[in-house]
């Protein structure tokens, strides 16, 4: 053979060998590659069955002590969807915590609603409630005014230090947060009574009508609420004055102009004329008149 045969058979005989370790390692990874896959499918259906029967408890269970039982794996699965997105420091600028809310907005609306449907189940158990659903309902409570205070006061905020208060439109209650125009008002709203917030307003009727919708609203949110508005206006708009909760707040009507005294206070504004449970709500908050 010429030199440049003899040197092609050489290279062809490096490839030849190259190609046999390939199939060997092949040969001996697929089987373990086949088995890690097989094992991750299988740990991932009985995860997705193990929610699916916490869901079930949950929402269709009669037997009161299953959904007690379930209860703390419903907490579970809410705080793993909170490490996977609550992904900013404590302290961070309003917009920033605005758009990281808005990219991930679905996700957020799920992980309130994990929360919620925590509180709602618990309050549902009623005089069936040990002290150890009181503690959860404390810290999931808190855990909620806490995600509310990071992702969505900011952009009550932003409406507020912009003196964007928003408009009240000539629409009905049951036109829920499209009662208002763009604004302090209708973020208000948002954030109380829907499911980008605490989402009070179970049976979706635009009133908070019983303790169980009240409940739903933290402590802590509302007083935030208070603050960031009674800072924006000067002192002039709250909750509600020391005239009381529908009493007209004549400081609030000159401070924001065209201001219709059937919405002079944040009270009637956010809630309308329903019955007393919201106010009494908020003084249990230790939120007073000013």
């Amino acid at each position: 053979m010429t030199h440049l045969q003899i040197q092609f058979l050489h290279h062809a005989q490096i490839l030849e060998k190259k190609q046999i370790r390939q199939r060997q390692f092949i040969s001996f990874a697929f089987p373990g590659f086949m088995v890690a896959i097989t094992v991750i499918s299988l740990l991932s259906s009985q995860k997705i069955r193990n929610e699916q029967k916490v869901t079930e408890t949950v929402f269709l269970g009669v037997n009161t002590a299953e959904i007690v039982n379930v209860l703390p794996a419903l907490e579970s699965s809410a705080n793993e969807l909170r490490e996977s997105i609550d992904t900013l420091p404590k302290s961070i600028e309003p917009g920033v915590a605005i758009a990281h809310y808005h990219q991930h907005e679905e996700e957020f609306k799920k992980l309130f609603a994990y929360y919620r449907n925590i509180l709602t189940v618990i309050g549902r158990l009623g005089f069936e409630t040990s002290q150890i659903q009181k503690q959860q309902t404390k810290r999931v409570e808190q855990t909620l005014a806490d995600l509310l205070d990071k992702y969505r006061i900011p952009q009550l905020k932003t409406d507020l230090d912009n003196e964007n208060f928003g408009q009240f439109l000539d629409k009905p209650v049951t036109e829920f947060e499209n009662q208002y125009s763009e604004g302090a008002f209708k973020t208000t709203y948002q954030i109380l009574m829907t499911s980008s917030g605490a989402s009070a307003d179970l049976n979706k009727d635009g009133f908070i009508a019983d303790e169980q919708e009240v409940n739903q609203m933290p402590c802590d949110t509302l007083k935030k609420i208070e603050e960031l508005w009674r800072k924006a206006t000067d002192n002039s708009c709250g909750w509600y004055s020391s005239e009381g909760h529908y009493a007209v707040d004549n400081d609030c009507i000159k401070f924001i102009q065209n201001l219709d005294e059937d919405r002079s206070t944040l009270y009637i504004s956010i809630f309308d004329y329903s019955t007393d449970y919201a106010i009494n709500r908020i003084k249990y908050c230790g939120i007073q008149p000013q």
